[in-house]
């Protein structure tokens, strides 16, 4: 009778830690989980990480939006006087001289958006309603790279 007890037993163990096991494993992590959907939890990272950048953009606190960004970054559609200018620029030039193109709108907060974000990088999509794009439509897309242990915003592309 012990020794069938001690099966039992030990099969109910082994029952509970695979359960265990699959649970963790399926488990999304919201702080750097893959998301191939767009995040709805107001108080993700990624979130979080954009409402302080939005704010600042949307302030001109350009000493936070340079703390906030790599000191390079890309910028697409900039149009500056130098017509042999790439896409990629300092950071403290787009934002001192060029914040209004990389907002590209005058209130980014009221705007529906997307955020996606896995373990090295968070994309903010504006979806823009435009009859000249193809598709009637556009979308503005802020991006972010892990660097270490934060995320820094690298660029805004227009697709």
């Amino acid at each position: 009778m012990l020794k069938k007890a001690k099966k039992t037993y030990g099969f109910i163990i082994a029952i509970a830690a695979l359960i265990s096991i699959l649970i963790i494993a399926i488990r999304p992590n919201e702080n750097t989980g893959f998301h191939n959907k767009p995040l709805t939890n107001n108080n993700s990272t990624a979130d979080l990480i954009w409402n302080k950048f939005e704010i600042a953009l949307e302030a001109n606190q350009i000493d936070s939006l340079i703390s906030y960004s790599l000191d390079t970054i890309k910028c697409s559609e900039l149009q500056t006087q130098n017509p042999d200018s790439n896409e990629y620029y300092n950071a403290r030039f787009i934002f001192e001289n060029h914040i209004d193109q990389l907002k590209h709108l005058d209130i980014l907060s009221t705007q529906e958006r997307h955020i996606y974000m896995d373990d090295s990088i968070i994309r903010v999509i504006y979806p823009i309603k435009c009859m000249d794009a193809e598709e009637d439509r556009y979308d503005l897309i802020f991006m972010f790279v892990r660097v270490d242990d934060k995320y820094l915003f690298s660029g805004m592309i227009l697709t």
